[in-house]
């Protein structure tokens, strides 16, 4: 993929579980919008213990957090975890910085 460019991608995530936003290896990009098919808490951090910071975002119900500006690398990332009681679709969308 090219730096300056859109990248996205989604999946179906369980209950209690989490949609990571990491890009693999020296990859990063910058999330500027994500669509939460379910209640959700959006967090960002290592994914570690302590290195995982109080939710950043908080929805209720399905819907888009847009105008967002979060780094994601392999180090330090975005995670969406589904806080609803069903199987949900987690997107997001953002431009390539670093490949």
């Amino acid at each position: 993929m090219t730096v300056g460019y859109v990248s996205s991608s989604g999946a179906n995530t369980a209950t209690g579980a989490y949609f990571n936003i990491a890009p693999a290896g020296s990859t990063e990009i910058v999330v500027h919008n994500i669509y939460c098919g379910g209640a959700a808490l959006i967090y960002y951090g290592s994914g570690t213990g302590a290195t995982v910071c109080a939710p950043v975002y908080s929805l209720s119900s399905s819907g888009w957090v847009t105008g967002i500006f979060m780094h994601a690398s392999s180090g330090q990332y975005v995670m969406v975890k589904n806080n609803g009681s069903a199987s949900a679709y987690f997107a997001f969308d953002g431009i390539l910085t670093r490949d």
